[in-house]
């Protein structure tokens, strides 16, 4: 079982300062087939604080400093042991636009006056942990146990197309278009990331296409292509279908869907299948998720179960006011089924 408290980033009063949080306790078992089994508790707490400013009237800047810090009941000798990591960083960034006049109702598209935004930004970011902790020592049960030193300089560019719609009475602004590339350096090494790319479409207020990638420089090919088409049909339903593609893996087709039964229960389910290069007919099913909610007036209760390596049922509770607010319960209660596998969502 576990219980974990996720804040991200509410702003501290009236200041331009932010804090968040995630904090849980756990009591994790590892059940492998024809390895040794451990089991541990782990106590583990993320905070952060991030200050929002802009100079010259034109230049955003946020710094952030943060730390996590993770105590185990046992680690690979049996003995309790401490972790601390430190995180800092800054990103700096700034605006430009042009505003094109123009009209049309082109496909339904509703465009009246189109803005251009090109935002070019660079960010440093920071993670320190101990060099003498050494990681074989530590239990692996998930990413939280995974986590390593990081020092990188990650360069941006976002270009964003904006129109004008109304929604009721009132005339709000609408992105069309939103593509963010990026691409980081590691000082130390001289190394560089994979060039990846992001890329929304919205043309219409119920429907959004996604494309992501990464290209390998070094290797001179692309890494990972995924693909999600979303409809929404705003508080009644929603659904989407996706397409994930990582090279030398298994390609993944995903599902999802929610809909609202009653003013009080919603149902959501999500699937995913996996296939082998272009062989959509050689698919198997890789994880399933099902989800009931109900509103309880000032908060909501959900009971979600998963079915991946493990079979997990976890509860959540949302406070209506802060709905990214979020207290979850969760267990783990069966051992993973032999060779099933797939990357998640």
């Amino acid at each position: 079982p576990e219980i974990s408290l996720d804040v991200p980033a509410l702003k501290i009063g009236s200041t331009r300062f932010y804090y968040q949080t995630d904090t849980s306790a756990s009591n994790l078992y590892n059940r492998r087939a024809g390895l040794s089994d451990y089991e541990a508790i782990r106590f583990d707490s993320f905070n952060q604080f991030s200050y929002v400013g802009k100079l010259f009237n034109w230049l955003y800047f946020t710094p952030y400093v943060g730390a996590r810090e993770t105590w185990y009941s046992e680690d690979v000798n049996g003995e309790t042991l401490n972790r601390a990591i430190f995180y800092s960083g800054i990103s700096l960034n700034t605006t430009f636009w042009r505003i094109f006049d123009l009209e049309t109702d082109f496909l339904g598209m509703e465009i009246s006056g189109l803005r251009h935004l090109i935002t070019p930004g660079i960010s440093h970011n920071y993670r320190y942990k101990d060099p003498g902790l050494e990681q074989d020592k530590i239990l692996d049960f998930d990413s939280i146990d995974e986590i390593t030193g990081y020092n990188a300089v990650t360069f941006s560019l976002e270009n964003k197309l904006q129109t004008k719609r109304k929604f009721g009475d009132e005339t709000e602004k609408f992105d069309l278009a939103d593509m963010i590339m990026s691409i980081s350096y590691f000082p130390g090494t001289n190394k560089i990331s994979d060039l990846e790319a992001d890329l929304e479409l919205r043309p219409y207020s119920w429907l959004t296409c996604r494309f992501d990638t990464s290209y390998s420089l070094d290797d001179e090919t692309v890494e990972t292509f995924n693909v999600d088409l979303i409809a929404d049909g705003g508080d009644k339903w929603r659904f989407g279908l996706g397409n994930r593609y990582l090279r030398n893996e298994d390609n993944e087709l995903t599902a999802q869907a929610r809909y609202k039964l009653s003013p009080k229960w919603n149902v959501r389910g999500y699937q995913c299948w996996g296939y082998q290069g272009g062989d959509v007919m050689s698919t198997r099913l890789v994880e399933q998720e099902y989800g009931i909610e109900r509103d309880l007036h000032c908060w909501t209760a959900e009971l979600v179960w998963n079915r991946k390596d493990a079979d997990t049922i976890w509860f959540v509770i949302r406070l209506k006011a802060f709905p990214q607010i979020e207290v979850k319960g969760r267990a783990t209660y069966n051992e993973p089924e032999i060779g099933e596998h797939g990357s998640g969502y």
